[in-house]
C-alpha cells in the first residue's frame, strides 16, 4: 500500500510538473517571417558576441534560395553612358527526392552597349536572359536576346536541352558570376570587425549586423559593405550582403572608344535564404520541358544579323 501512495504521489509530481514546461516548439514549422521578428539590442562583450556565432552552419535541410544582383553605371559625361545590370537568382535542391537539383536565372541588362560591340550605328537596351533547370540527368537551357529602342523590339529565342555532363562547359553555366559565400567566408569577414557587431534578441533567434570590407575585388580596390545575419538555434537561415560604391575608377583599355578607364558606380546586393519550399518555386513542367531541341553543344539565338 505504501508502495501504491509512493508511486500515485511521484506520479502527481511529475505531471505537476510537466504542466508548468513550455511545450518544444521547432520554430522552422511555423510560419513567420523571420526578417519581421522585433529585435531588442543587446549589450555583449567580444566574446559573447563571438558565442553566439560560434559553429553556426547554414540550414540546408530544404531548398535554399539565392539572389545576387550586380549593377555597374557610368558617372562620367560619355554621351551614351555605359550601364551594366547584372542579376541573377539561383534555387538549390538540398533534398534528393525531389525531381531536381538547381534552377538559375540570369538577366544581363545593358544601355550603351554599342560603345562595346560594333552595332552599325543601333543603340537602345541589349538584354540576355538565360534561364538553366537542371534535373540529375539533364541540363535544359532558355536563352533570349532583346534588342530595343522604341519604336522597335527584336527578340529571339532558344529551348535546347543536353546531358547535364556535356553541360559543364557550356557557355551558361560557364557564364556564372555568383559569389560562393559560406558560413566560413560570413565568419571570416565578421571577425575582425567583432567590437562593430551588434546583436539583436529576437522571440525566435538573433539578429547580427555588421560593417565590413572586402578587399581586393577590382584592382587592389576595397569596397565598404554591410553583413546582416539571422540565426537561429545554430543555424543561419538568412543573411545578406550589400554595398554602395559612389565612385571607383576602373582601367577599360580602350575598350571603349578613346577611354583608357572608366567612373563608375557599383551596387552589390546578395541574399540567401534558406527557409524556402519547393511551392516558392515556378519551375518548368513535363510539357514544356518535353519541347525543348536536344543538342551536342549550347548555342545562342542568332541576331548576329542585327549588326549588320
Amino acid at each position: 500500500m505504501k508502495k501504491i501512495v509512493g508511486l500515485l504521489i511521484i506520479l502527481i509530481f511529475v505531471i505537476t510538473l510537466s504542466s508548468c514546461q513550455e511545450p518544444e516548439v521547432n520554430p522552422f514549422e511555423l510560419d513567420i517571417i523571420f526578417y519581421n521578428q522585433e529585435r531588442t539590442l543587446m549589450n555583449l562583450t567580444d566574446n559573447e558576441k563571438r558565442a553566439i556565432f560560434e559553429g553556426v552552419v547554414f540550414y540546408e535541410s530544404a531548398i535554399s534560395f539565392e539572389s545576387q544582383f550586380l549593377s555597374l553605371q557610368s558617372n562620367d559625361s560619355l554621351d551614351d553612358p555605359l550601364d551594366l545590370r547584372f542579376s541573377n537568382i539561383i534555387t538549390r535542391n538540398y533534398i534528393d527526392t525531389f525531381d531536381f537539383r538547381s534552377f538559375e536565372e540570369i538577366d544581363l541588362n545593358t544601355i550603351g552597349y554599342e560603345q562595346l560591340i560594333d552595332t552599325g550605328g543601333l543603340s537602345g537596351r541589349l538584354k540576355l536572359f538565360l534561364q538553366l533547370f537542371d534535373n540529375f540527368t539533364d541540363t535544359y537551357f532558355t536563352s533570349k536576346i532583346e534588342l530595343s529602342n522604341p519604336p522597335f523590339r527584336i527578340t529571339a529565342e532558344e529551348n535546347q536541352v543536353m546531358t547535364t555532363t556535356e553541360a559543364t562547359f557550356e557557355l551558361p553555366v560557364l557564364l556564372d558570376f555568383s559569389i560562393e559565400i559560406t558560413p566560413e567566408t560570413l565568419i571570416g569577414f565578421i571577425e575582425p570587425q567583432i567590437t562593430l557587431l551588434q546583436v539583436h534578441e529576437m522571440e525566435y533567434g538573433h539578429y547580427l549586423t555588421v560593417p565590413i570590407s572586402i578587399d581586393n575585388i577590382i584592382q587592389d580596390v576595397s569596397i565598404n559593405a554591410q553583413i546582416e545575419l539571422i540565426i537561429v538555434e545554430g543555424f543561419i537561415v538568412y543573411a545578406t550582403i550589400t554595398s554602395q560604391l559612389a565612385s571607383l575608377i576602373i582601367p577599360v583599355n580602350g575598350l571603349i572608344e578613346n577611354t583608357e578607364a572608366l567612373d563608375v558606380s557599383i551596387t552589390i546586393d546578395i541574399l540567401l535564404d534558406f527557409l524556402y519550399t519547393k511551392d516558392d518555386i515556378l519551375l518548368p513542367n513535363e510539357t514544356e520541358l518535353s519541347t525543348y531541341e536536344r543538342v551536342d553543344a549550347f548555342s545562342l539565338p542568332d541576331i548576329a544579323s542585327i549588326f549588320g
